[in-house]
């Protein structure tokens, strides 16, 4: 059970941090709205890869991490799996909700070479 738990949350912590890293540091979008014209942002597609996109995938993460605390306070194996279940298809819920999917209006939209 805490292999299993531990080796999700190091798989999914290293997504967050190259997406940070890509966030905060190699994305010209979000430099640009970020540090310079971040009141431009309201109500545009940019909106979503600055503001919700990010946001989203940090709750995401951190109901992953609580789901995976309440999971381990349980008592029998069958409670923990149920508990971290439940937390886990509401962390896998939000990711896909802040996806830029392609057919997604705020998304990026198909490239046809």
């Amino acid at each position: 059970m805490e292999r299993l738990f531990v080796s999700f949350r190091v798989i999914f912590g290293i997504q967050v941090l190259i997406g940070l890293v890509l966030y905060f540091l190699l994305s010209p979008i979000t430099t640009y709205y970020l540090y310079k014209n971040l009141d431009q942002v309201a109500g545009r597609p940019q909106a979503f890869f600055t503001l919700i996109h990010p946001i989203g995938m940090l709750i995401a993460f951190i109901c992953c991490k609580s789901g995976e605390k309440k999971a381990t306070e349980k008592a029998t194996d069958k409670e923990k799996y149920k508990c971290w279940l439940v937390y886990i298809s509401i962390s896998f819920a939000i990711v896909l909700l802040t996806v830029p999917w392609p057919f997604y209006h705020l998304g990026r939209q198909w490239v046809i070479l």
